[in-house]
């Protein structure tokens, strides 16, 4: 019975409260899934078409999207999304990681450097609080760059909802 009682006193501990940080960072990961699959898997777009029925991990997802940008493929706003992914793949996978502090304050660390505009105060708040600003600061960029995608495939020459291309610029490839 040693353990059944040492499960039940590992299970107290884990629900005795509630992670925030590990909250935020699950579901503002599960937001940037679902603008990702927006972009990738729109239905009026001839390349991601290819991609239907396939299984892309979240990596995969980001470099597919980045790919399709005409302007920000360089821009270092990427890789916090890379960044969050890690710390979510940390959480996701243990319960007590020593490489979790480092993971967010690598997320922390590139927000800061990464925002013109920091909100006042942000400094010194709680590590969930500047989480959720971080994650909600690339769903800003991603929401821009959706509008941007979804405004270039109703563009003359992109392969309508009828799958017929018109001439022009194709979707994912980049100049």
């Amino acid at each position: 019975m040693e353990g059944l009682d040492g499960l039940k006193q590992r299970i107290a501990e884990q629900f005795r409260y509630v992670d925030e940080a590990a909250l935020i960072v699950l579901k503002g990961h599960l937001l940037i899934e679902e603008s990702l699959d927006s972009i990738i898997f729109r239905r009026s777009c001839s390349i991601p078409n290819s991609l239907r029925g396939q299984t892309l991990r979240f990596g995969q997802k980001i470099s597919v999207a980045r790919s399709m940008s005409l302007d920000d493929q360089g821009n270092e706003v990427w890789e916090l999304a890379v960044r969050l992914n890690d710390l979510r793949n940390e959480i996701w996978h243990s319960l007590h990681s020593l490489k979790r502090a480092a993971k967010t304050q690598a997320v922390v660390d590139l927000y800061f450097r990464l925002a013109r505009e920091i909100p006042n105060g942000l400094r010194g708040q709680a590590e969930h609080i500047v989480l959720g600003i971080a994650i909600y600061f690339f769903l800003g960029f991603l929401s821009s760059f959706q509008t941007e995608v979804h405004r270039f495939r109703r563009a003359p020459g992109f392969p309508g909802s009828d799958g017929v291309v018109r001439g022009g610029p194709r979707c994912g490839i980049a100049g």
